[in-house]
């Protein structure tokens, strides 16, 4: 048993059970190797038909318990088996591949043991000696299981109960795992980071045991119906809010500031004021942002504004122009589009980076796009169209390289792009000579996107690396620009279903205070993959996850308000 065999054999069981299974990743190792797992097809389902399960095996990476869930997955897979209509059973084989494949067992290879450090606090998701604790504590709680099962060879059976399992421990005869730093103790426990508790058994047998033990487990589940287990049913609440009810959740920490004058902060105000317009229970903010601006309204603004991310904060400018009469906010815009018509002439130095960073796209593409709407003079398009067109950063495959030197997919960066064609394209006029060509390379992304996106609804760190971390701002950006893309017939209406599932997932990484989950950290261009690996995932109060999901928040609120009945859950 070595790591590609294992690999090998997943395919083959999610390829002989399309219909129950698909294969997936819950993670990476130290040496980038992704963890390979069998998903339930159900397994994110907003409604869920059957109880479910997951089984990890190989956090010791003993092959004897490797091969115990494989044949866990065959038995469950046989077309006889009629387990499979009540259960919705997903497997990791091997959580510690690295450490089947380095033949390093208990160890991972890297210094660490996946065995044990639960729940782990920080080093989301870089981590020297333990990623794998990270990836699958996240992984685990976010898919929010009915039941953990932890499978282990022994030479006798043992049931083990974590303190969430109830009756099933009790009528199975597992004795309690007690406290403790395992996996299966901490999630019943520690409330799976923040969720609410995942029951858990641990089931240690032979190979001639196992099929007739699991046979009494999956009977007992069918008899003791355990129901949701805390976190899925706290995931079930996150999920019944509604976008008005979210967008308070984060208009309260968010968008109260512009020190410093970045995009983050400019979006935050932006989104807002886009609540509040569709919101009768919230008082606009325009007055607030009125006094918030005015100490730079009283010198020069673009003093303070003097990069591509302090001009793209100004998107707020002329929605506050319109919220309160005033054009000088208007007016900001026209002046930012004038820094890149200088630029572009030479007249000043140049403000967009050298290398085409998918950043620029968003920059660029939101001002240049205001600017032109305010003026009507096409030469803020030029500036506009004739970057998009000279970047040549976008692939084949429809995906955005970071920058001209830097040749990775990485999430938030196909948002950048992602957001600024959707930005151009609502500024550019119908018949103008290069909107075909825009609206070509966006809809290109969009499919792109589309064929990456995880059953959970999110995007991952790095789009086409399987098992990297999904993150929270990649699907922000991208659902805010397939709903834009939907709403206004740039995208056929196949594309809904992709947005309704980006915004559950977006849904149960908010939490009711405005927290978000795994939002990725600051970033600059790099020519090495480990380094988009390792950039850290911002669990709290953050400005970039927060100001993504408001715009994202404000545009389902509308498709939903412009679809009609009947489709509530775009």
């Amino acid at each position: 048993m070595d790591a590609a065999s294992l690999v090998r054999d997943i395919r083959a069981l999610a390829e002989g059970r399309s219909d129950l299974w698909t294969s997936s990743a819950c993670g990476v190792t130290r040496s980038q190797r992704a963890i390979p797992a069998l998903l339930h097809r159900d397994a994110y389902s907003a409604s869920p038909r059957q109880t479910r399960v997951l089984i990890i095996a190989g956090l010791s990476a003993q092959p004897a318990d490797v091969e115990l869930a494989l044949a866990t997955a065959r038995q469950y897979s046989s077309p006889d088996n009629a387990t499979s209509s009540t259960i919705a059973l997903s497997i990791v084989p091997c959580a510690n591949l690295d450490g089947l494949e380095l033949r390093a067992a208990p160890g991972n290879g890297a210094g660490g043991s996946p065995e044990s450090g639960y729940p782990p606090d920080d080093g989301y998701f870089y981590h020297q000696t333990d990623p794998e604790q990270r990836y699958l504590w996240r992984w685990i709680c976010f898919q929010a299981p009915d039941l953990m099962i932890s499978l282990a060879f022994s030479d006798t059976t043992v049931w083990e109960a974590n303190d969430a399992a109830g009756n099933l421990g009790s009528t199975l005869g597992a004795t309690s795992m007690g406290s403790g730093d395992g996996l299966l103790q901490a999630l019943g426990a520690d409330g799976a980071g923040g969720l609410g508790a995942i029951p858990g058994i641990r089931l240690g047998t032979t190979v001639d045991g196992l099929r007739g033990e699991m046979e009494r487990l999956w009977k007992t589940i069918e008899t003791t119906t355990p129901g949701r287990s805390g976190a899925g049913a706290e995931l079930d609440r996150r999920r019944s809010r509604s976008p008005m009810e979210v967008g308070r959740a984060l208009s309260s920490p968010y968008g109260h500031r512009l020190d410093p004058i970045n995009y983050t902060e400019g979006v935050a105000m932006s989104g807002r004021l886009r609540l509040a317009d569709l919101d009768d229970e919230v008082t606009s903010p325009a007055q607030e942002f009125v006094a918030l601006v005015s100490p730079y309204m009283a010198h020069d603004f673009f003093a303070y504004a003097t990069n591509a991310g302090a001009l793209g904060a100004l998107v707020w400018a002329d929605e506050l122009t319109q919220a309160t009469g005033d054009p000088r906010y208007a007016a900001l815009l026209v002046e930012a589009g004038n820094v890149y018509r200088r630029a572009s002439e030479g007249k000043t130095a140049p403000i967009l980076r050298a290398d085409y960073i998918v950043e620029d796209m968003l920059h660029i593409g939101s001002v240049l796009g205001r600017a032109f709407n305010l003026t009507g003079d096409d030469k803020y398009l030029d500036v506009l169209t004739t970057f998009l067109f000279d970047a040549e950063t976008q692939q084949e495959s429809g995906l955005y390289w970071h920058g001209r030197n830097a040749h990775h997919h990485w999430g938030r960066g196909n948002g950048f792009a992602a957001m600024g064609l959707a930005e151009s394209l609502t500024y550019i006029p119908e018949d103008h000579p290069d909107r075909a060509r825009v609206l070509t390379k966006y809809v290109a992304l969009m499919e792109a996107m589309r064929r990456h996106q995880e059953p959970s609804g999110m995007w991952r760190q790095v789009v086409d690396f399987p098992g990297t971390y999904q993150e929270f701002t990649a699907t922000s950006m991208t659902g805010y620009a397939m709903a834009r893309g939907v709403r206004m017939g740039w995208l056929d209406e196949g594309f809904r279903d992709t947005v309704a599932l980006a915004w559950q997932g977006i849904s149960d990484r908010i939490e009711d205070s405005g927290k978000v989950v795994d939002a990725c950290f600051g970033s600059g261009t790099n020519a090495d993959i480990q380094y988009y690996l390792d950039r850290p995932a911002v669990s709290g109060f953050d400005d970039r996850g927060g100001s993504m999901a408001l715009w994202f928040t404000a545009e389902v609120q509308v498709l939903r308000t412009l679809s009609g009945p009947g489709l509530d859950t775009a």
